[in-house]
């Protein structure tokens, strides 16, 4: 469901914006899972939600605006 509802909300997303948005979005998204990663692997020692998601490190939060803020000149 998720491969086939996903590709459905690109249409009316690119009818508003042009494609270099769409781009730009993905990128700040995949920058900002990535410095997640990253900065929850190295830094990583307190649970920021322990009942809600167990895995995850609060540093993985700060990597993770840090690393989209990183990616977003690439929107402009």
């Amino acid at each position: 469901m998720y491969l086939g509802v996903l590709p459905g909300f690109f249409l009316p997303i690119c009818m508003t914006h042009s494609a270099w948005m769409m781009l730009a979005i993905v990128a700040i998204v995949k920058c900002a899972d990535i410095g997640a990663f990253a900065t929850g692997k190295l830094l990583g020692k307190h649970k920021l939600i322990p009942w809600l998601s167990p895995g995850r490190p609060s540093r993985g939060f700060s990597g993770a605006v840090l690393a989209g803020l990183v990616g977003w000149p690439s929107a402009t």
